[in-house]
């Protein structure tokens, strides 16, 4: 059903110069800006923190204190892939986007 919550993201804290610096040169970025200054870094928490982004996504996530939890933007079927839209990438030159949504952005 729309709006109910499917889980809460996990993974440790850091400042986010910290976190940041650390994923300055990765190519697949598991990370979550709370404010200006903490990061949670997912990627080695929950399956949600590698839920993959589209321009049209069918769940957000709510950030909450310190918590990051996800919840469904509207009736989802059973066996369809979960989306968010990422929003802001601390990539230097953004990111490409290759979602397949009819009004794809085409850039994060």
């Amino acid at each position: 059903p729309a709006r109910r919550k499917i889980g809460e993201l996990t993974g440790p804290l850091l400042p986010v110069r910290e976190a940041r610096r650390m994923v300055r040169h990765r190519s697949r970025i598991n990370l979550v800006e709370l404010d200006n200054r903490w990061a949670l870094d997912c990627s080695g928490g929950s399956p949600l923190g590698r839920v993959n982004h589209c321009c049209k996504p069918n769940c957000y996530l709510r950030i909450i204190g310190k918590r990051v939890e996800m919840y469904t933007l509207r009736r989802i079927r059973a066996n369809t892939e979960l989306t968010v839209d990422y929003g802001a990438t601390p990539h230097a030159n953004g990111m490409t986007c290759a979602c397949g949504s009819p009004n794809c952005k085409g850039i994060l």
